[in-house]
């Protein structure tokens, strides 16, 4: 048996072990990600995206992946009915209203090549066919020691692909299906594994768990899964729809007599169908290729779209599943070793949240393992974990069950009820309107200064001028996973001499507040480990006019001609796209900031803000930042 060590171990790559992978690989920690599968998943499964995880993709620049290969859609659609459906009410996407980016769906296949692609860039890689198997805990440096095999072949687990051709007479022809996702990972999607049969110790100072619901380092701690099951059984399918149903592109919830139905457009002209079968039925105990289940599924669905046709040939993918909801009761053990995605928390994946949920724990997560191994961050910093994430995975089981409740009802629910759930999903399903409580890296809510941001939630978007070159952007674009916080400096009106000079003064304070601490990331050690951005209420001023904080130069690359904004006209038409409005014109109306006296928000580097201050308040901004940065 060999050893060895490492900073940080991820067992599971899944989407939760991918993502965390893709951070700390952006950051340049030294880690391991080890998954007992042999390849990366082929086909189905997770596939619909909410803006918030689109925003975290494009903030690693990876959201154009979704956005060229996935699917798109703007409207929600109720239909319901007893003997016959009708539709009965039409609604934007959930988080459209809110974000910059879209919602959208392609299948784990591309969701992990995508995340996969992204760790390889910046220089990781997945270790496949390795099952943990045992663990020790030590007081030593490297506290951690988690016991592998190295599986043969033949002992890896193989994912279900389930694609077929369905023939006129009901006969079944496998296929390959869309397992090649962007079809360049060809050695992703064939088992594959090094060291076959050997075990080693891997020895690690800090340990993710992203292995699942039936997670093995879930059990190993002894962690318990709160909740139930329900007698609850649904069917999914991805499928080329042959149908006359006019919304079939369209997401859609389909309530009648008979059962329910969710339409979920996919890529390349798919339909996913998550069809309510008949409960407690004895042959929803087997497996997926069980085709007798496969007949039921489709059957159920012909019943429900009435007066509607559906049918298939060709179907990618599909499987069988029994409704539950549970959360573990711990998401972290003393600091060292974390839990994230599906191994703390299960559900249906009906309201499209697992996949997003799972990422956005992992993104919670990476930076802040990272900012302790580079001795910016306190250790305590580590608890911060499962006091943010525990919460919102809380709401989301609640969530889903009140979902559940709606969907598996074989009686006419009231349109009220309906309406109510889908509004918490519209709140909680973006992902956007999370908020964490205090702590550390949270400040007390104070209301004084930028009233419409909120400390602990995700800096909300709004549309600005770049000075240098006219172009309008997302602010939320700008806040990129590269390990930097960010100071946004709301200048307010600097064409007065007094408020620019306040901005001044504050600039020269910053210069040496941002070199106080190391960066986050080993790939910017000599860079500052915030970085400062200043949007003014107009473009009405030159940013040599400022101070060289606000407008960097470096002898050999020039100027930074991505740090200085100003704000849209306050007539606005041309600011900010009109489906992103709430009626505010301007970021500083957006932001509840007085454009006579500004604003300064400390941004997390998951974009989240930990702070906001007047400009004059530097002492409160160095005391935040001592809340929580190291000094030696």
């Amino acid at each position: 048996m060999t050893d060895s060590y490492t900073d940080v171990l991820i067992i599971g790559a899944g989407p939760a072990g991918l993502m965390a992978s893709l951070y700390l690989s952006e950051l340049g920690v030294n880690h391991r990600i080890i998954d007992k599968l042999g390849t990366r998943a082929l086909n189905g499964r997770a596939d619909g995206f909410q803006v918030r995880t689109v925003e975290i993709w494009d903030s690693f620049n990876m959201a154009h992946l979704l956005e060229n290969h996935g699917n798109h859609f703007r409207e929600w659609v109720l239909w319901t009915g007893e003997k016959e459906i009708s539709r009965q009410r039409v609604e934007t996407s959930i988080g459209e209203e809110v974000s910059h980016k879209n919602t959208g769906t392609f299948h784990q296949g591309f969701i992990e090549a995508s995340l996969i692609s992204g760790i390889r860039k910046r220089g990781g890689t997945v270790e496949r066919g390795i099952k943990a198997t045992s663990m020790s805990i030590s007081e030593a440096d490297h506290p951690t020691a988690i016991t592998v095999k190295h599986l043969h072949a033949t002992e890896m687990d193989q994912w279900h692909v389930g694609a077929h051709f369905k023939h006129d007479d009901g006969t079944l022809e496998s296929q390959k299906g869309t397992i090649d996702a962007f079809g360049d990972d060809p050695q992703d999607i064939v088992p594959s594994t090094n060291q076959q049969g050997t075990q080693e110790t891997i020895h690690a100072k800090y340990v993710i768990g992203a292995d699942g619901g039936r997670s093995w380092l879930r059990n190993e701690l002894g962690f318990r899964m709160n909740g139930a099951n329900t007698n609850s059984v649904w069917g999914v399918i991805d499928i080329i729809a042959l149908t006359d149903f006019p919304d079939i592109r369209k997401i859609c919830t389909i309530l009648s007599s008979h059962g329910t139905v969710l339409i979920v457009p996919r890529e390349h002209g798919f339909t996913r169908l998550y069809v309510q079968l008949p409960d407690e039925d004895p042959a929803t105990e087997s497996s997926s290729n069980n085709t007798t289940m496969l007949e039921k599924m489709l059957a159920t669905a012909q019943q429900i779209f009435a007066p509607y046709s559906m049918d298939y040939k060709i179907c990618d993918w599909w499987t069988v599943y029994k409704v539950g909801h549970r959360i573990a009761d711990h998401f972290s053990y003393d600091n060292r070793i974390f839990l994230a995605g599906d191994a703390v928390h299960t559900h249906t994946p009906k309201g499209g949240q697992g996949m997003n949920v799972s990422q956005q724990d992992a993104y919670n997560l990476a930076w802040k393992i990272a900012g302790v191994l580079r001795g910016q961050l306190k250790p305590e910093v580590l608890s911060t974990y499962e006091s943010e994430r525990q919460p919102i995975a809380k709401e989301l089981v609640d969530l889903d069950g009140a979902l559940s409740d709606v969907l598996t009802s074989r009686s006419q629910v009231p349109e009220s009820q309906v309406k109510d759930v889908y509004d918490r999903l519209r709140y909680f399903g973006s992902g956007t309107n999370a908020k964490y409580g205090p702590s550390p890296i949270v400040a007390e809510h104070v209301d004084k200064v930028a009233t419409n941001i909120i400390c602990g939630a995700r800096l909300p978007n709004a549309y600005i001028y770049n000075l240098a070159s006219g172009r309008r952007l997302a602010s939320q674009s700008l806040l990129k996973s590269d390990g930097s916080w960010y100071l946004f400096v709301l200048a307010g009106d600097i064409t007065s001499s007094q408020q620019l000079a306040r901005v001044n003064g504050l600039g020269t304070y910053l210069s040496t507040l941002s070199h106080k601490f190391p960066h986050l990331s080993s790939r910017k050690m000599t860079q500052a480990f915030m970085r400062i951005l200043l949007c003014a209420v107009s473009s009405d001023f030159k940013a040599h006019d400022l101070n060289s904080v606000y407008f960097p130069m470096d002898t050999v690359r020039g100027h930074d001609y991505n740090t200085v904004f100003g704000d849209q006209p306050d007539k606005g038409a041309y600011g900010r796209k009109l489906e992103h409005s709430i009626e505010a014109e301007g970021t500083h109306k957006l932001y509840g900031v007085d454009q006579q006296v500004g604003a300064m928000l400390l941004i997390r580097p998951d974009q989240t803000v930990a702070w906001k201050g007047s400009l004059d308040n530097v002492s409160g901004l160095g005391e935040r930042l001592l809340n929580f940065m190291r000094v030696d």
